[in-house]
């Protein structure tokens, strides 16, 4: 006989009835919400993770799961009477519901019908206090408050989602100050599965631009939505900054870690504004409170000034009348002075004008006596001149004429010549004209110049070629 063959959709019905048969009752399962979906239906759909420090990617097992519409609404009333219970993604949650087959796709899934609010909420906090342990092992917990607040914290780094309430209501509050805020904004998810690293990284990239502080600040939400604000990552972060962090994570209740290892925390985005308003505002008006103070010294200062300057002026104006009367005495003491030498001075020049007169006459006469008897003497040694230049033309007549005897230029005149290199050195041997060497041959009425062709050697002459270069004429 042969063997029954199933179709597909036949193969997933047995299959759903088998998994029914085997989980007749609904079960209750823990584990965290991952990938979660409402669609337009009203259809929730995501995965119950179970987590593990020892896998690659931190996941021990998982499944996928949905809730449907009709019981969506009445989970959510159950929600809202447990505060900061809420289904979303990465909160810990214990559901209950059953094992199915979706016979269409073969898939499958657990369909939740209820859910454990006070279990959530448990399990956040009980993370959270994990969280903190950590931190305070690790001396992070004041770390960030130890921090002292800059007198004038103008430059703030706002790490927040640009998207959101809570980024409108902070600029909003701080821009309205008449202060010279520079503002830095660093977008970064506040809820969800990745919230918690970009928080961290956008922590680390306001610290690059240098504020005087960073403020975090998210708008309100159930507990399970400000999760990202409890995790390990986030709360080191915040304590690691090297500038204090200011908070404003909109917790109803609860405080959260990150508001725990931050400098200051407070409920709301707008009143962390006011508190940096408010710091700033403070230093202006003790700017204020000193200017103030500062005018009225140097007011009194000025005051003081004036009548010292005053006295001086008076003490000045006695002592200038003293001296002038004084100089005027001097001055009337010279002018008499004056008066007196200028009437005697034609007296005295001209006596002193006569005894120079009579000095310059003695010293012009003798000075003449000595003149003449020099030019005497200058004459008489001029007298014997001639007798002395006679012998000496007579030797130097006799030297010349052996000069005109002994001159190169009469011998060349009787047919000999000079001959010399181009260094001009004269040339007395074969051995002084290699072959190539230009030889210039001097005769009586000109020069001939020569190359040597053929070298040079003790049994034969040298063989010498006309040089091309035209015959210099004397």
């Amino acid at each position: 006989m042969e063997e029954p063959t199933l179709s597909v959709h036949e193969l997933n019905s047995l299959a759903q009835a088998a998994l029914r048969e085997a989980f007749p009752r609904e079960v209750w399962v823990r584990g965290e919400v991952q990938k979660c979906r409402v669609v337009a239906s009203g259809h929730t759909y995501f995965s119950l993770v179970e987590k593990s420090s020892t896998t690659r990617d931190g996941v021990q097992a998982t499944i996928d799961s949905v809730l449907w519409a009709g019981n969506a609404r009445r989970i959510a009333n159950a929600l809202r009477e447990t505060p900061g219970g809420r289904l979303t993604e990465g909160t810990e949650v214990r559901i209950r519901g059953r094992l199915d087959v979706y016979p269409v796709t073969g898939r499958m899934q657990f369909v939740m019908s209820a859910i454990d609010p006070l279990f959530t909420v448990g399990a956040m906090a009980q993370r959270r206090e994990q969280v903190m342990r950590a931190l305070s092992a690790d001396g992070l917990l004041g770390r960030n408050a130890a921090i002292p607040m800059p007198m004038l914290p103008l430059r703030v780094a706002l790490i927040t989602s640009v998207d959101s309430a809570a980024y409108a209501d902070f600029v909003h509050e701080l821009t309205a100050a008449p202060f010279a805020w520079r503002l830095r904004v660093v977008d970064t998810l506040v809820q969800g599965r990745s919230a918690p690293r970009s928080i961290a990284r956008a922590i680390r990239a306001a610290e690059a631009s240098a504020p005087d502080v960073v403020v975090v600040v998210r708008g309100g939400g159930a507990q399970t939505d400000l999760a990202a604000f409890d995790s390990d990552v986030v709360g080191r972060a915040i304590a690691r900054c090297p500038v204090p962090v200011l908070t404003g994570i909109g917790h109803e209740t609860d405080r959260s870690v990150a508001d725990e290892v931050a400098h200051s925390s407070f409920k709301t985005p707008t009143a962390c504004a006011q508190e940096l308003v408010g710091i700033v505002r403070a230093v202006a008006a003790r700017n204020e409170q000193v200017w103030s103070r500062i005018r009225q010294i140097a007011a009194a200062r000025l005051d003081r000034s004036d009548a010292a300057l005053e006295n001086h002026g008076r003490l000045v104006r006695r002592s200038v009348l003293v001296h002038l009367a004084r100089e005027d005495g001097r001055v009337g003491e010279g002018h008499r002075r004056l008066r007196r030498a200028a009437l005697d001075a034609p007296t005295r020049v001209q006596s002193r004008l006569v005894g120079r007169s009579a000095r310059v006459r003695e010293v012009g006469r003798a000075r003449l006596q000595t003149e003449a008897l020099h030019l005497e003497h200058a004459r008489a040694r001029l007298a014997r001149v001639p007798a002395r230049l006679g012998p000496l033309l007579d030797r130097l007549d006799h030297r010349e004429a052996q000069v005109r005897a002994l001159d190169p230029r009469r011998i060349l005149a009787r047919g000999y010549s000079l001959t010399r290199g181009d260094d001009g050195a004269l040339v007395r041997s074969v051995a002084d004209a290699p072959a190539g060497t230009r030889l210039v041959t001097e005769l009586t009425d000109g020069t001939v110049r020569s190359r040597v062709v053929a070298p040079a050697d003790t049994d034969t002459d040298a063989t010498v070629a006309d040089d091309p270069a035209p015959q210099e004429q004397r």
